[in-house]
């Protein structure tokens, strides 16, 4: 199986009791097969989908021109561990126990992956889709280099999905370890001259430097949310 181009529901949030209700009823054959691509340390204000001009995500544009994207949805900490605790819960930090970074949910919660294979799905995940190296704890069927930085990820998804035969419908989460730090030694086309210094910025040859070797780091984030999709 190559890049899954029909049946696919693109997700960046989605809740388990939703999940629950919209599947509801349905043979799994028929349900749609459901991918879930998460960058890391990116901001909205860094998207070209959310009118960003100072670097290019022509992927995001083109994932959202096939879909919708959403103007008020926010995540629930701007800390990594909790906002993906959030995402695999359904809960709030707070009434998850993942509240700290580097912190887990509690561990007698039932998390996304259990709801999803009620509804027939396999359920895999690669790259940083949990904190690193919390991954085992949320039951994937599968899953796969979620240590820091570990930047085989996505080829590594891609090739398990070619080599997939299930028939069964899949909910496949593939995180990205772009745009976090260490960000690239260039700036990959952006030069510091070139970059647009935000106002609330010092503007010093490092902090262009710096942006510069961001917007890299976004573009291999972009690159990787193509090669998914």
């Amino acid at each position: 199986m190559h890049h899954l181009h029909t049946g696919i529901w693109p997700v960046l949030l989605l809740g388990a009791g939703c999940l629950a209700g919209f599947a509801r009823g349905a043979a799994p054959a028929e349900r749609p097969n459901l991918v879930v691509f998460l960058s890391d340390d990116h901001s909205l204000l860094d998207s070209t989908v959310y009118g960003a001009r100072d670097l290019q995500t022509p992927n995001m544009e083109r994932v959202a021109a096939a879909g919708m994207t959403f103007e008020r949805a926010f995540v629930a900490s701007p800390s990594c561990a909790p906002s993906r605790a959030a995402l695999l819960t359904g809960l709030m930090p707070v009434r998850n126990g993942a509240e700290a970074n580097h912190s887990r949910p509690r561990p007698e919660l039932k998390k996304l992956p259990a709801y999803l294979k009620e509804l027939g799905y396999e359920v895999v995940a690669f790259g940083k889709v949990s904190h690193y190296q919390h991954t085992g704890d949320y039951g994937f069927d599968h899953f796969a280099h979620d240590r820091f930085h570990e930047d085989v990820a996505v080829p590594a998804a891609i090739q398990w999905l070619r080599a997939r035969k299930s028939r069964r419908p899949l909910a496949f989460l593939v995180g990205t370890n772009w745009p976090h730090v260490p960000w690239p030694e260039t700036g990959e086309g952006y030069e510091p001259a070139g970059v647009r210094v935000p106002a609330n910025h010092v503007d010093t040859p490092r902090t262009r430097e710096s942006r510069a070797r961001y917007y890299a780091a976004v573009g291999r984030m972009d690159r990787e949310l193509g090669e998914v999709f």
